[in-house]
């Protein structure tokens, strides 16, 4: 699933009007960043690719025999089957992440989830936020994976398991098929979590 088509323009205006209002509620400072996946995973690209390889040797050294040709296929065309198979594999497992999800480990994508969101949490500023009370909510969609950063004002008052709750929601939602719904689980978590424990936007200003 690509970040840029993961929802409609209505449902982006929708939950940028959700955000505003968690914000006055709460007087925190959130940013939602949407990721279509936090890592390259080209390990598992190359596993992809070298199965590719051997599936297109085989059926070359089978095809020549059943062409009754005398032997297996010759070097330059296992070559040429090697090479294609290859590139073909680690293209589509490009292409199509799901073909590498099953060579990924959960811990190898839990560490790039966590570094793309630190990323983005240095590149939104979270820790210069003007109300000193920064919220990074933080979705990659290939890993199905949610990750919560928050600057200290926030860590002050959250309690320990509010990153877990809010993977949790986002998690049911996505497991109903539901996109907006489950960023707006993601938001609604982090107001229950926080309302009357900030001083309200209004009320900072």
């Amino acid at each position: 699933m690509d970040a840029r088509v993961f929802l409609t323009a209505d449902e982006k205006q929708a939950l940028a009007t959700r955000v505003g209002e968690v914000e006055r509620a709460t007087g925190a400072e959130l940013v939602v960043v949407v990721a279509t996946a936090s890592g390259r995973y080209d390990r598992a690209e190359m596993l992809v690719g070298a199965i590719g390889a051997a599936l297109l040797l085989a059926a070359v050294d089978v095809a020549w025999v059943g062409q009754a040709w005398t032997g297996g296929a010759p070097l330059w065309a296992q070559a040429l089957a090697v090479g294609g198979g290859l590139l073909v594999g680690v293209v589509g497992a490009s292409v199509f992440p799901t073909l590498r999800r099953p060579f990924t480990s959960a811990d190898e994508m839990d560490d790039e989830v966590e570094r793309g969101a630190l990323a983005a949490y240095a590149a939104a500023g979270i820790g210069e936020t003007s109300h000193g009370a920064g919220v990074l909510l933080y979705a990659s969609l290939h890993e199905r994976r949610v990750q919560v950063l928050v600057d200290d004002a926030v860590a002050r008052v959250a309690d320990e398991g509010f990153p877990a709750r809010v993977a949790a929601a986002f998690a049911d939602r996505r497991a109903q098929g539901e996109r907006a719904g489950a960023l707006r689980a993601v938001l609604d978590e982090a107001e229950r979590t926080l309302a009357g424990k900030l001083p309200a936007r209004d009320a900072a200003a």
